[in-house]
């Protein structure tokens, strides 16, 4: 009890680290809540377009016009080429269409006229070129079917009308899964961080040279001594991942209180002893407390960086991901990404799951082999 006593006791030293490290992944998750919001509502766009009509406003000509101006915000430009260069590059409009003299008669004739487009490149600019080309290629085809030039304005006119109903069948909470997933995600640099830097420092601690020697002619046997040392470190992990579990509750308690939080819980308790295994590694390597520290920064901001703590996943290159399949971060993370796409909770949904579950083990009996390795070694 004399080495859990006093272990706890370094402990209390670096109290405000913990604090510090804490409260960043607090406000950042209170920050989600507002921030991350992922619902399944879903509205139209209309892009800002204009339409400069050099041609007879009649058939063919009309239809497209009448049909863009119902499909997008419509405005007067004034017809000058700096006036519409202007317009383009202040965003005024997204597209410029000129449909230039003679557009009806050689449409019908099938001689495929050109219209003059421009446009800024952005979204909404090629959204108008797709309900331009959309209006354009209906009507090709009824105008190849030999149909009067009416027949085909009003047949596009009837087939571009018809609406479909969309129906969400995902009962999945969207917003709430995202925005546990990025707590959760961003626990990943506040757990990394905490257990390498305070194991680290109290493992430096216990090996200052007075310790050891204290130690070393005590009654204690060195087996009891590790024991002693190694449950501390146990402690210190679950008691962390305890209140990181409290906070999740209290800031996305919708999520908590499901099965999706119960394989958040599971997934972050496991990533913990794995942050407390590479701490442990780290602890018996080094002794100096500023290279613990540096060490610390390196591996947390490193793994949150390049494993999409900080960074969403799907905004990585495929390289990097390919790379930090050798950290266990990055599997911590898929987990997490995949429990915020599970339908259903089976036993083949969550497979993937145990197999995340089963790497990050992996990583775990490779450091504590690794620690072993060196320990003897070292002795």
């Amino acid at each position: 009890m004399i080495v859990f006593n006093y272990f706890f006791k370094i402990l209390k030293q670096y109290k405000v680290m913990i604090i510090l490290y804490t409260a960043i992944l607090v406000i950042f998750g209170a920050f989600s809540l507002n921030t991350n919001d992922t619902g399944t509502d879903f509205t139209i766009t209309k892009p800002d377009i204009c339409i400069i009509n050099q041609d007879k406003d009649s058939g063919i000509t009309q239809g497209l016009t009448q049909y863009l101006t119902e499909n997008a915000n419509r405005k007067d430009i004034k017809q000058e080429e700096e006036a519409l260069s202007d317009a383009l590059f202040y965003r005024e409009v997204s597209y410029i269409i000129t449909i230039p003299e003679n557009y009806q008669t050689d449409w019908l004739a099938g001689k495929e006229p050109k219209l003059i487009i421009q446009s800024n490149g952005n979204y909404e600019a090629s959204l108008a070129e797709m309900l331009t080309n959309n209006y354009l290629q209906t009507a090709d085809t009824y105008r190849k079917n030999n149909l009067e030039e009416d027949q085909i304005i009003e047949k596009t006119k009837q087939a571009l009308d018809q609406k479909i109903n969309i129906e969400m069948t995902s009962n999945l909470n969207n917003n709430g899964l995202s925005q546990a997933n990025f707590y959760f995600n961003f626990a990943n640099y506040s757990i990394l961080a905490i257990c390498i830097f305070v194991v680290g420092m109290v493992m430096s601690s216990f090996r200052k040279e007075m310790i050891k020697k204290r130690t070393m002619v005590s009654p204690m046997k060195p087996k009891n001594y590790n024991r002693a040392n190694f449950l501390g470190i146990i402690v210190l992990g679950v008691a962390l991942w305890a209140v990181y579990l409290v906070i999740s509750m209290i800031l996305v308690k919708d999520v908590m209180f499901t099965l999706h939080g119960l394989y958040y819980a599971i997934n972050s308790f496991i990533f913990t002893i794995c942050a407390l295994s590479i701490a442990f590694l780290i602890g018996s390597i080094l002794q100096n407390k500023e290279a613990i520290s540096g060490v610390a920064n390196v591996i947390s901001l490193g793994s949150a960086f390049l494993c999409g703590s900080f960074v969403p996943v799907e905004w990585l290159p495929d390289s990097i991901l390919t790379i930090v399949h050798i950290l266990p971060s990055y599997w911590y993370i898929q987990n997490n990404e995949y429990i915020k796409t599970m339908e259903e909770i089976t036993w083949e949904s969550t497979q993937p799951f145990l197999m995340n579950i089963g790497m990050i083990i992996l990583f775990i009996i490779g450091f504590l082999l690794v620690t072993n390795w060196f320990s003897k070694r070292k002795k």
